[in-house]
């Protein structure tokens, strides 16, 4: 990835070089872009495939999975051993807070992956499978 940036800064600082001799080449730019833009959409974060949700979607399920898997981190006093207060002060804890941060949840529990950090609570593709599905159906609290 970072040889592929590297040489669209050589490309583009070619056509800098060219120009001040009086060339214009627009080639060497379009690759710097080329380039670029590849590396754009190499490192875009993408959905992975989830299994299918087995059962209905509620938001009580949804409420349970993030009571196992959040709240010991995303709480006014998280239990998790080293925090003092809640990861970029997300709180978890209440119903309403889960459907305040319904987007915030999906991206980093389906989307990327990155919740909970290092998967230390074990969440399963199946509990991030029923997440993509409440927000699918709206992220509403039936």
């Amino acid at each position: 990835m970072l040889a592929l940036i590297a040489a669209a800064g050589v490309a583009l600082r070619h056509f800098f070089n060219l120009r001040h001799k009086g060339t214009l080449d627009w080639r060497f730019p379009a690759l710097g872009a080329a380039l670029l833009g590849f590396v754009c959409w190499w490192i875009a974060p993408r959905a992975l495939p989830l299994p299918p949700v087995e059962g209905p979607v509620t938001f009580n399920r949804v409420r349970t999975i993030v009571g196992q898997h959040c709240v010991n981190c995303h709480a006014p006093i998280p239990t998790f051993p080293g925090l003092a207060a809640a990861p970029g002060g997300v709180l978890l804890h209440e119903p309403a807070e889960i459907l305040r941060h319904a987007q915030r949840i999906h991206l980093q529990t389906v989307v990327t992956r990155m919740m909970p950090l290092g998967n230390v609570t074990q969440i399963t593709d199946q509990e991030r499978a029923v997440i993509a599905a409440w927000i699918q159906a709206g992220a509403r609290a039936d």
